[in-house]
């Protein structure tokens, strides 16, 4: 099928082209000329930078195989001694080393070493009856003298100490020395091989400081080593540390001397050398240093060899490079150097970005230059936008307002249907993920939710309550007509206690209630929740502040109806937020935050009810272990339909009676309905408080876990998700006769309380259950944790839900 070409026949042709070449050479011919100046800048600066940049490594690879020749000769330098020190020892032990003519001779040889070879840090010998004879370097610059050796008495250890001046200034005897040349390794190797024996890097003994040793036996008149006595210079690998230190400017990266296995043998930080572990020191590996990049490099050395190039790890390059020592300590030794590439481009890399700022200054002028000439229709059609997106936002406005108008029943407390359709359509103004409208409770001590709409699932919810005292501040609020925005729902203090019983429970993260206002007082809060600003229509509350103002009047019938007035604020006393008081004897303070760290939930919950009936005359009776279970009966149309099994048995009937059942079965001594709540006391009596309160929270268990199965096969039979939620807590309760007649029996306390909360705030089907309960039974039951619950003055109390019996 071809395509049809419309043309507009009251349009000029010959005008259309001319328009099209007017903005192509008013526009088009200074954009194009700016695009090539800047490509030619761009690509001048780019090609200099990367010819600079080749030039620029060819001297750093240059410089570093200099640098590495002359690390290579100075540690030549260093070592080179080591071997002329220990042949020129050799060469003068007599016969009898430890004798006095004998033992002088190397003492003042030993010492001429030291003096004129820095890099020393001791010269000693060994024999094979464990004798020892060392001159050792000290801190002030002189030498001591260490001699080990058997005398008729037994073994001695002789310290001969000497000040600055050479004067001996100390002879100290220590005869618990443990040392034996015999068992060292430069002994060993010594007596094991020809000429002279180099060990590996270790801790000395004696100065607890990284080095080497180089040892040989010694021998007699050109015959072959004697294998009785072996002598040895000590190398302090510190100094080499600090050689490579002094490099670290003009190597501009990190300096390195490590052997075949990655252990450290210098290092240009030289207290990083040495590690202790499990109380001994011992020199580290390149791995614990702490620089990644360089045993990186190291691996990579072992397995491609050594090389000067250019690596790259982790997305950074490196020049690298990896000399070998082994012909200057006839050990496999690596010289290593890693250093960023930056270090010796850095000034390419500015003199770099200076040219790009030039060549982006010229640019610059040149974009601004163009764009004058495009500027003002920008602008104008910018604000042709935000004129069109006001007007739009407008006439969204002015249909909302149009659809709460044509809800007439809004103020009629009958009508459902037209407050459901203002939470809807305020909703979808806000932007927000919750809308509802509450009232007064009829107490006047909390809100009932008349309707609340969610945006996500589309559906309605009505009859939550929220009692006052679960968040004064905010209840206090409403009640005096303030509007508040409430960004951080969860943490914000002026909705302290609604963390656990509202916000958690339905995922809010922000809140703003408008009060709803009719002649004579607040009867009630509009909430918004989650509102998101940048997508709603209504930015300025006015929809909310109608909707507010239509709902009014119905709110005031309501109360009217009920004969509702606001109740004054609880105190903090009053409510479960109390205060827990010291016991009378121990004075009036309350007890601090570590204190009650210290305690378990258990114990200050029991502490706080001996404490506020201490010394008073008590009515009622009052009962320190008992457990509650309360099951919450969640839908009211489903539990007023007639159950299953009867035509004339609603479902509360056979739930009620499950659950009568089962506390029957177990022996249940209190059970009490209480409007949509079924309410269950165990644990009246025991002495053992422990015990009976552990027996009882048992039995509780037993009877929650059984109405939770056969609830669940109820509602599953009629076609519904589970309309039930309980709630379990041991503590204190108290009971008395109420009432009149043959005056029924009335348990009440904190116990009742926390479990009620724990049911209205389970999750539909489940068994939430306090931490109190939770440590009687956690050995005999499986529980999942699932929040935190704030119970006044003892602070945060965990809650979990209860799984099964183990």
């Amino acid at each position: 099928m071809q395509s049809v070409e419309i043309i507009d026949v009251d349009s000029d042709p010959t005008a259309a082209r001319r328009a099209f070449w007017r903005r192509v050479v008013r526009f088009g011919l200074p954009a194009g000329g700016i695009v090539v100046v800047a490509a030619g800048l761009i690509a001048s600066a780019v090609y200099t930078n990367a010819m600079n940049k080749a030039d620029v490594l060819a001297l750093s690879r240059d410089f570093i195989g200099s640098l590495n020749a002359r690390v290579h000769s100075d540690v030549r330098a260093f070592l080179d001694p080591t071997q002329t020190a220990v042949g020129s020892l050799a060469a003068v032990v007599p016969a009898e080393p430890l004798s006095e003519p004998g033992r002088a001779l190397f003492e003042r040889l030993a010492r001429d070493l030291l003096h004129r070879h820095p890099q020393l840090a001791s010269a000693y010998l060994g024999t094979a009856e464990g004798e020892f004879l060392m001159v050792r370097r000290n801190e002030a610059g002189t030498a001591d003298t260490k001699v080990i050796w058997q005398t008729p008495e037994g073994r001695q250890s002789v310290w001969t100490r000497r000040d600055a001046g050479d004067q001996v200034i100390a002879i100290e005897e220590d005869p618990d020395d443990p040392y034996d040349p015999r068992t060292r390794d430069w002994f060993q190797d010594a007596r094991q091989g020809d000429g002279i024996a180099w060990s590996r890097v270790y801790i000395f003994f004696t100065d607890k400081a990284p080095g080497i040793t180089a040892s040989t036996a010694v021998s007699r008149s050109g015959d072959a080593p004697s294998g009785g006595t072996v002598v040895g210079v000590d190398i302090n690998l510190s100094s080499l540390s600090g050689f490579l230190a002094g490099l670290q400017d003009e190597a501009r990266g990190t300096l390195a001397i490590v052997n075949d296995d990655g252990q450290v043998v210098a290092f240009h930080e030289p207290e990083r050398v040495m590690i202790e572990q499990e109380g001994q020191l011992r020199s580290r590996t390149i791995r614990e240093l702490g620089y990644p990049a360089l045993a990186e490099a190291f691996d990579r050395l072992r397995v491609e060899g050594p090389d000067r190039s250019i690596i790259e790890i982790d997305g950074n390059r490196y020049v690298f490079s990896a000399a070998s020592l082994q012909g200057a300590v006839s050990r496999a030794w690596w010289l290593i150097l890693l250093a960023p590439e930056s270090a010796y481009l850095g000034f390419i890399a500015v003199n770099g970005r200076r040219g790009l700022i030039a060549a982006g200054g010229i640019i610059a002028l040149a974009f601004l230059l163009a764009a004058l000439l495009t500027w003002q229709g920008i602008v104008a059609e910018r604000r042709a936008r935000a004129v069109r997106a006001t007007g739009a936002r407008l006439e969204k406005q002015r249909h909302t307002f149009d659809e709460l108008a044509g809800l007439t029943a809004l103020a009629d407390p009958g009508d459902e249907h037209d407050l459901r359709r203002a939470t809807e359509i305020l909703a979808l103004a806000e932007a927000a993920s919750r809308v509802g409208i509450w009232r007064l409770a009829r107490d006047g001590r909390g809100l009932v939710c008349l309707d609340a709409f969610e945006t996500q699932t589309g559906s309605h919810a009505a009859g939550t309550s929220i009692r006052a005292r679960d968040f004064e501040t905010l209840f206090a609020a409403i009640v005096a007509g303030q509007t508040l925005d409430i960004p951080d729902a969860r943490n914000d203090r002026r909705a302290e206690g609604l963390q656990m019983t509202y916000f958690q429970a339905v995922e809010t993260n922000a809140l703003t209630s408008l009060p709803i206002v009719a002649a004579g007082g607040t009867w009630g809060a509009l909430w918004i929740e989650d509102a998101d600003p940048a997508a709603a229509v209504d930015v300025d509350r006015s929809v909310a502040r109608t909707v507010a103002n239509l709902v009014a009047p119905r709110l005031q019938a309501m109360a009217a109806s009920e004969q509702v007035k606001p109740a004054p604020r609880e105190t903090r006393s009053e409510s479960l937020h109390g205060s827990l008081v010291i016991p009378r004897g121990q004075g009036d303070a309350k007890l601090s935050s570590p204190m009650l760290r210290k305690a378990s939930l258990l114990d200050l919950r029991r502490q706080r009810s001996a404490a506020e009936n201490n010394g008073q005359a008590m009515g009622a009776t009052v009962y320190r272990n008992a457990t509650v279970l309360v099951l919450k009966l969640l839908d009211d149309d489903a539990l007023a339909a007639c159950s299953s099994g009867s035509k004339d048995g609603a479902v509360i009937r056979e739930v009620v009676g499950i659950f009568k059942e089962a506390a029957d079965r177990v022996g249940i001594p209190y059970v009490k309905i209480l409007t949509d709540q079924v309410l269950a006391v165990d644990g009246f009596g025991g002495d053992d408080l422990d015990g009976a309160m552990a027996a009882a929270a048992a039995r509780q268990v037993a009877v929650a876990l059984n109405v939770r199965e056969r609830c669940n096969a109820i509602f599953l039979a009629a076609g519904l998700g589970p309309q039930f939620a309980m709630g379990l807590d041991s503590g204190t309760v108290f009971g008395s006769a109420v009432g009149f007649g043959d005056s029924p029996y009335n348990v009440w306390g904190e116990a009742v309380r926390v479990a009620i909360t724990m049911a209205e705030t389970a999750d539909r089907g489940t068994i939430q259950v306090s931490e109190a309960t939770y440590e009687l039974l956690r050995g005999d039951c499986i529980f999942r944790r699932r929040g935190a619950f704030y119970l006044g003055q003892l602070g945060e109390m965990s809650t979990f839900t209860l799984r099964s019996r183990l």
